[in-house]
């Protein structure tokens, strides 16, 4: 037997559906599919209901900080870890969740890597997983994007990050905690990660548009990172920072503002939007900025500019 279970704010409830070889439950909440032979025992499993989808503030993650289905995941340096923790947090070293390949600095690891990392955190299909760092979102918003290539939809950022726990007042733990080891299924890697070739396809292409998220000194090819400065053909350039009350509340700017900003440059929800910075961490950020404001078809170009700007046969604008 299967089940389809609809959420909403106000009610829940779980229809019967006729006998199946496979069961599965699909949750329509966050358009995954759940082994029924994967599901905590009955009574323990009790679905988050999130106000909205890639984004939580403190306040709502205080509310449901002990469900059973959360998985906090902590992406701050680990000697960040004297300020506390967030009281149930698995502390994950950032350097996991990156490949490095002769000049490039930030591709997403193996399938097998990924699978066995995900393991050891203790990760199952019914995890609603929150991811923090120190404040701006840039190496939590990796591990999210790392989960979307993956094919795990259930996740959020934290606002504002750790700081704005603290600012809360709510109570942190001394120590992570050790998680429970998983046994991650296989997959195979989604749409949201494109390489270089892609990139190639995408110049010219009036249905697609592709931005730079780095500083518009790297943009422009003042600020060097790699053998050549500049940018991708015709990339619009957003910086990651402008949705970002950085020097502020640390939390994402408005979200009318925004999209008033983003569709000005062209950057249009109608559109791929293919993303890339200087090592996938930046535009990794991005990527769930748009998902948040409901752009659908979203990609990072997971070699971005340290593998671009150091292969002498890739055009570049200054």
């Amino acid at each position: 037997m299967y089940m389809i279970r609809v959420c909403s704010a106000q009610h829940k409830h779980q229809l019967p559906m006729p006998h199946t070889a496979n069961p599965l439950m699909i949750d329509t909440d966050f358009n995954t599919l759940l082994p029924a032979n994967s599901l905590p025992d009955a009574g323990e499993y009790e679905p988050i209901i999130a106000s909205e989808p890639y984004v939580i503030s403190g306040e709502e993650l205080n509310r449901i900080i002990d469900n059973s289905t959360l998985l906090v995941v902590d992406l701050r340096p680990v000697e960040h870890g004297v300020e506390g923790y967030i009281p149930g947090s698995i502390h994950l070293d950032y350097e996991r969740l990156v490949r490095r390949l002769d000049y490039s600095e930030g591709l997403l690891p193996e399938v097998g890597e990924i699978q066995k990392l995900f393991s050891e955190l203790g990760l199952e299909p019914w995890h609603f997983v929150v991811a923090y760092d120190d404040e701006t979102g840039v190496e939590a918003a990796r591990l999210l994007w790392t989960l979307e290539v993956a094919g795990h939809k259930n996740y959020a950022l934290l606002d504002g990050g750790f700081a704005s726990w603290e600012n809360l007042n709510l109570p942190v733990s001394t120590e992570a905690i050790e998680p429970v080891s998983s046994n991650y299924a296989e997959f195979l890697p989604g749409p949201a990660v494109v390489n270089k070739d892609y990139i190639f396809s995408s110049i010219g292409r009036t249905d697609s548009c592709i931005v730079d998220t780095r500083s518009l000194e790297e943009y422009a090819g003042e600020d060097l990172r790699a053998q050549r400065g500049g940018h991708v053909p015709g990339a619009i350039h957003f910086e990651w920072s402008e949705a970002v009350d950085l020097f502020g509340s640390g939390k994402l700017r408005d979200r009318g503002e925004l999209k008033v900003k983003l569709t000005a440059l062209g950057i249009n929800p109608d559109k791929e939007v293919v993303l890339y910075c200087q090592s996938n961490r930046r535009c990794a950020h991005t990527f769930l900025v748009l998902k948040w404001l409901g752009y659908e078809n979203v990609k990072t170009y997971h070699g971005s500019w340290s593998e671009w700007g150091n292969d002498p046969h890739t055009p570049v604008v200054h």
